[in-house]
């Protein structure tokens, strides 16, 4: 199962990720659920890194499917509103795919504690 945390400034907006495991829907190569998780996400990191001025942080380590990815502006309440509006565009992909693969996949909300408050 994909286990993915978002985390929340204190205006409620994205503003760190975390993603860990392996949807298991399919033998790697075929699983559709890693896939659409991959390239959503990926997109949007690229995005926000080559359409935006948003500061990021980006841990991960393919051999244990670990991302973390966070955006340390946007924690405290000075990020752009291009950056995120891509998160949040990421948040609703995502959330479609936990409704129709919900047994591959778990989204965690939670709050950001690393500043803002």
């Amino acid at each position: 199962m994909i286990n993915i945390d978002l985390y929340y400034n204190n205006q409620k907006q994205l503003c760190r990720f975390t993603l860990a495991g392996h949807a298991g829907y399919a033998d790697h190569g075929q699983d559709i659920v890693c896939a659409a998780v991959s390239m959503i996400v990926f997109n949007t990191i690229n995005s926000i890194d080559l359409l935006t001025k948003e500061t990021l942080s980006l841990n991960q380590d393919e051999a244990k499917a670990y991302i973390d990815c966070s955006f340390p502006d946007i924690s405290t309440n000075k990020g752009s509103k291009e950056a995120s509006l891509l998160l949040k565009s990421m948040e609703l992909g995502l959330k479609d795919i936990e409704k129709q693969y919900g047994e591959y996949i778990q989204i965690n909300t939670k709050k950001d504690s690393s500043g803002g408050e």
